[in-house]
């Protein structure tokens, strides 16, 4: 369905991003698929983002920029959303960029009842470093461990229609923004190519949540469970994902909480998880064959040590290690 007449939509939150975003604007108007409008949400920045990105509006005709006070990215997703004129829309990340093929490799995955393409994506420290390199497999599994909003590309209308919109979570916006998005559909297509750059950095809008305030994902994965229908998946699958978002939820907030709070915090969704009874009390050890062996076995040692009154000595170790590492 290749076609340079389908207009695609990007979609960039804009939130004190003066030292990235002009890196993250070129990528875009480099792409070799011309047919794009490009949506700048400036989400209330106190520096000179606005002035930057005002200043490409100005410059080309295919930049739209968007003011709102500041209210998150996924506010400004949505808002991006709503003016979007593309019968397709991506996201972009306003630290991040896309390879100049992105697009033009994205629209070449579509057929003519395609709702989402997920594609592969790079994860570079600031050293040039590959940190993560991950490329989607056309497997159940791919849904569950390609969460983030961005390297996809969404048919507009489909999301409209389903009501599929980000909800105001303090974490894991984008994992409910995309399993509601994946629920609902069975024409899902698989691009190979990893033209999605993401640069680690401490201001990245999906950096680690080490300075922020210690979040609970329980409302998160209650939303999840009220709103999205799993009938695609198996029970087992469901309840992986559950305690792999629990335990991923404490393992990135090891640094600068305390030990009894990560506990209590763990425990409580815990114990909200084996209360569902998705398939058996207690919650039962799986191993998902499409996940990796470090995520398996962190998952399933969490859930051993959880059933012995060992999780608190767990995340004791954990936080003085500080080495362990999620995909």
């Amino acid at each position: 369905m290749m076609t340079d007449n389908l207009k695609i939509s990007i979609i960039v939150p804009v939130y004190n991003s003066q030292k990235t975003i002009q890196r993250c604007c070129d990528s875009l108007l480099n792409q070799t698929y011309k047919n794009i409008e490009i949506i700048l949400v400036n989400d209330g920045s106190k520096d000179e983002s606005l002035k930057i990105i005002n200043s490409y509006e100005c410059k080309y005709d295919n930049v739209i920029v968007l003011n709102q006070k500041n209210s998150g990215a996924g506010a400004a997703r949505n808002n991006g959303l709503l003016k979007a004129s593309g019968e397709y829309v991506t996201f972009v990340d306003s630290d991040d960029e896309l390879s100049k093929d992105a697009i033009k490799n994205m629209v070449k995955c579509l057929k003519p009842d395609t709702d989402i393409v997920i594609s592969g994506f790079k994860e570079f420290d600031n050293k040039g470093n590959i940190l993560i390199d991950m490329i989607p497999k056309k497997n159940y599994w791919t849904e569950f461990k390609f969460t983030s909003t961005m390297f996809k590309l969404y048919r507009k209308k489909y999301l409209i229609d389903n009501n599929v919109k980000f909800a105001h979570f303090n974490v894991f916006e984008d994992l409910y923004f995309c399993l509601c998005a994946y629920s609902r559909s069975n024409n899902i297509e698989i691009n190979s190519n990893q033209d999605y750059i993401i640069y680690k950095n401490a201001d990245s809008i999906t950096s680690n949540f080490e300075n922020r305030p210690l979040q609970d994902c329980k409302n998160v994965l209650e939303a999840l469970n009220k709103n999205v229908n799993f009938y695609k998946y198996s029970n087992s699958t469901v309840e992986f994902f559950y305690l792999k978002t629990l335990v991923l939820n404490i393992v990135v907030q090891l640094d600068g909480h305390n030990l009894n709070d990560l506990n209590n915090i763990y425990i409580n969704d815990y114990n909200w998880l084996k209360s569902l009874k998705i398939t058996s009390k207690p919650i039962k050890f799986h191993w998902q064959k499409y996940e990796d062996f470090s995520i398996n076995f962190a998952v399933n040692l969490f859930n051993f040590m959880t059933k012995i009154h060992l999780n608190k000595f767990l995340i004791f170790v954990l936080k003085r290690m500080k080495k362990i590492r999620f995909k």
